[in-house]
């Protein structure tokens, strides 16, 4: 599934307004407006469409609107990955107490297959990655999802990745 994003509803079609996860033929979320910048800007429209609220004429401008749903998912996706960054780092600096004796084999789950890879995640670090399935004994077509199996982790100067099963 692809990441939900903003969008101002001049900018797609009703037809895609759909969320895709919840089978919804149209969707908006927000949470408290004190919370975030999307939310304020959400709470807005709908008190403007209910007609509870005036809105600022330039909240009206489509082109603002669509600036503002693209800033929003540009900030949210690099906060994403700012904590993922965050994650990894610390991790792999925990791990490196193992260079000399090498990690310990450790629990993970499958989460997530494609043709390609399998995606493991080891609760005990926190982490997740993948795994390219033509390096797993019968292509990884054993395994189901949330099959519990042996990961060993190696680190590298890229990051971290997963060895065999």
């Amino acid at each position: 599934l692809r990441q939900a994003q903003y969008f101002a509803s001049g900018d797609i079609p009703y037809a895609e307004f759909m969320h895709f996860g919840l089978a919804m033929p149209i969707y908006t979320h927000f949470t408290s407006p004190i919370r975030r910048y999307a939310d304020v800007i959400v709470h807005r429209q709908l008190g403007a469409a209910v007609k509870i609220m005036a809105l600022d004429d330039d909240h009206t401008k489509k082109e603002l609107m669509e600036s503002i749903a693209d800033n929003i998912n540009y900030r949210h996706e690099h906060a994403q990955k700012a904590g993922r960054d965050s994650q990894n780092f610390f991790t792999g600096h925990f791990l490196k107490q193992f260079e000399t004796t090498g990690i310990p084999i450790e629990d993970g789950y499958v989460i997530r297959q494609t043709d390609s890879h399998m995606f493991i995640l080891v609760p005990k670090f926190g982490q997740e990655n993948k795994i390219e399935r033509e390096l797993l004994p019968n292509q990884g077509n054993n395994f189901k999802l949330l099959d519990k199996v042996k990961v060993k982790i190696t680190i590298t100067e890229k990051g971290d990745t997963f060895g065999k099963r």
